[in-house]
């Protein structure tokens, strides 16, 4: 198993460190930011499964050797942001399937998987339940949490027939930006002190 995220993100330390270890698999101890670094890293420890962020798995297809990594990965896994289509497209094309994504966050733990080569939606996992609230908000209860009710989130979601969802934006003012918060009120703030103290 080849970890490009660090163990000091939950999703780092569920797929770098419990996994793993509860799965008896081996896994690297070095962190592969470098695309050529981990394609030379495939090369010398055989088949591999891929867990990386939508950032680092994007510009990755781009690269020469991409398309003829050898032994070819048996998985990709994504998490930390909404995996570009173009991105899973690439994926599926040279692989045969998709990264699988996973939705959650810190506070959830993991809520929903999807493979675009299959759907757009978002399944989802196993002993997790979702609704959604009057203002399109999602809503999770999970055996994750900490309490026994259902956690908001600020995510807007609509379902389809299936029992599926698809992101629909946010509802307060806080965005991804290649897998990092950005708090928009916050960062009007900063620059508003920046222009004051420059005049």
């Amino acid at each position: 198993m080849l970890v490009r995220v660090p163990h000091h993100h939950i999703y780092g330390l569920l797929f770098r460190v419990m996994w793993p270890l509860a799965a008896g698999r081996t896994f690297h101890r070095e962190i592969s930011i470098e695309p050529l670094h981990l394609q030379t890293q495939i090369e010398q420890g055989g088949a591999a499964v891929i867990v990386s962020t939508p950032a680092q798995l994007s510009g990755w297809p781009a690269l020469p050797g991409f398309a003829t990594l050898t032994p070819a990965p048996r998985a990709f896994f994504s998490s930390g942001g909404p995996l570009a289509l173009e991105a899973a497209q690439q994926y599926a094309a040279a692989y045969g399937a998709a990264p699988l994504e996973i939705y959650g966050s810190t506070e959830t733990s993991g809520i929903a998987w999807r493979r675009q080569d299959q759907t757009d939606a978002w399944q989802p996992a196993t002993g997790i339940e979702v609704r959604r609230d009057e203002d399109g908000a999602l809503n999770v209860r999970s055996p994750h949490l900490d309490h026994n009710g259902w956690h908001r989130t600020d995510d807007k979601i609509a379902f389809d027939a299936q029992g599926r969802f698809r992101l629909q934006g946010r509802l307060d003012r806080v965005l991804k930006l290649d897998g990092k918060r950005v708090s928009l009120p916050e960062l009007g703030a900063r620059a508003s002190a920046w222009a004051r103290s420059s005049r």
